[in-house]
């Protein structure tokens, strides 16, 4: 016969034991452990019964009363991505959207959902459930869409939350009504640019900066009519008269690595624009790469015009009539623009390096505009109305500032973030009249991620 007692110590903890008595009176005592509190007894008292349970293999965590006596495992009541919820949590309200949106939590746990798993607005509930962050019903969801997007942000009672080192700011609220509308207020300046294309704000001191084939002259001419102002790049169809002439003043000497030549274009008297400035800038790496590129597309050609392979696209096969030559000319043109990248601007009195910085950076803005449509899976879109699908964008938005906060504090992509948090869950177990908390341990470069986001360093 054996069974489980608890005996109280010389310390005054309390000991689980199994007896094992024997008809004769004999007994054998196998001590389990000492437990400084109710809880703690509670688990050693399960320990010990799953002991006394032959052949379960599951850890003993139940009651009195209750399946445990019979060996069977305590449930778990809870479990959560709670490193992952936590975080994402800790940069949504740093980021204002929280105190902007009166503490909506409708719109905080569709934002999380977006980033964690982007998908449609009922499949959100699944994500959150599976998440262990409690779900809205589908009612709701679709009810407080409307208010987001039936609501008028404009008036005295408006406000914008701030988000300081965010990609985009703001979220303008009206406090008075308790209704409000979330939208792109701002680009930061130094996260995030919209082309035309995209966006025109009707506000001031925002540079548009955008990539030469995304702005047409009518673009150009409506951001100008808009009072902004724009940094762009520039075409090259020939070699600019600046290179064209520093060559001639300079004909046996290389171009240097970065040299950088201004060129300006001032507005005549009947033109409706600012004085226009554009930079060419020079680098070696850039001419590197791009003649290899030519001379592979020559190699092509020349192959192509002997008839050893079958023409295909190349700009450099011409074609006159039945005849096929390389194209000497183009060649020798794209030779001499080789390593020459072009920007304009309509800044008065532009600083080069600034305006090349501030083009470099677009980097950052495809990689947004990438995580808007596919990482975060703007589209499909599975909203019928444009109020909701303002609504739809509003939060992708929103999971856009909030991911680019994290990788800015982590210098992790989102992708990576999530993808790691995620595996590392917090679960609740009841013992008893207690709950306890585990948690699986977490690898130090993500405790690392970790600190930073809650800056405990």
């Amino acid at each position: 016969m054996a069974y489980v007692r608890t005996v109280k110590t010389a310390s005054g903890a309390r000991a689980v034991q199994i007896v094992h008595s024997q008809h004769r009176g004999s007994r054998n005592i196998e001590h389990i452990g000492s437990a400084h509190t109710d809880a703690d007894l509670e688990l050693l008292k399960a320990v010990a019964r799953q002991r006394l349970a032959a052949g379960q293999g599951e850890l003993d965590l139940r009651l009195p009363d209750s399946p445990a006596n019979k060996g069977a495992a305590l449930p778990v009541t809870s479990s959560r991505m709670g490193h992952l919820l936590d975080a994402l949590t800790c940069g949504y309200g740093a980021l204002g959207f929280a105190a902007a949106t009166g503490r909506d939590e409708v719109f905080r746990s569709l934002v999380l959902a977006r980033i964690i798993e982007p998908t449609s607005k009922l499949d959100s509930l699944r994500v959150l459930d599976e998440a262990g962050h409690e779900a809205p019903s589908y009612r709701t969801v679709k009810r407080r869409l409307r208010v987001y997007a039936d609501a008028d942000a404009s008036g005295d009672g408006a406000e914008v939350a701030e988000a300081g080192d965010s990609a985009v700011q703001a979220v303008a609220v009206d406090p008075a009504g308790g209704r409000w509308r979330a939208r792109l207020a701002r680009a930061c300046a130094d996260h995030v640019r919209l082309g035309p294309a995209t966006l025109l704000l009707d506000l001031p001191d925002v540079t548009v900066v955008a990539d030469a084939g995304m702005v047409s002259d009518a673009n150009k001419k409506a951001i100008e009519a808009a009072g902004l102002s724009f940094i762009l790049g520039a075409r090259i169809p020939d070699v600019p008269f600046v290179v064209a002439d520093w060559r001639k003043a300079h004909p046996d000497t290389d171009i240097d690595d970065g040299q950088i030549f201004i060129q300006p274009w001032p507005a005549g008297p009947t033109d409706k624009r600012r004085d226009h400035t554009f930079i060419y800038q020079y680098k070696t790496d850039r001419a590197r790469r791009t003649l290899r590129g030519i001379d592979q597309q020559i190699t092509k050609a020349e192959n192509a015009v002997a008839g050893k392979v079958p023409v295909k696209r190349n700009r450099y096969v011409q074609l006159t009539g039945a005849t096929k030559s390389v194209n000497r000319d183009l060649e020798a043109k794209n030779r001499a623009l080789a390593g020459i990248k072009g920007y304009v601007t309509n800044l008065p009195d532009p600083e080069p390096q600034q305006v090349i910085g501030a083009y470099s950076r677009l980097l950052q803005v495809e990689k947004s505009f990438r995580m808007s449509k596919s990482d975060l899976a703007a589209r499909p879109i599975y909203h019928h109305t444009r109020e909701s699908i303002e609504a739809h964008l509003t939060i992708v938005f929103a999971a856009l500032a909030v991911s680019r906060w994290i990788e800015n504090r982590t210098g992790w992509s989102i992708k990576r973030f999530v993808t790691t948090a995620r595996r590392y869950r917090t679960i609740q177990i009841q013992a008893g009249e207690h709950t306890l908390t585990a948690a699986d341990p977490v690898p130090d470069d993500l405790q690392a991620a970790l600190d930073t986001i809650y800056d405990t360093h």
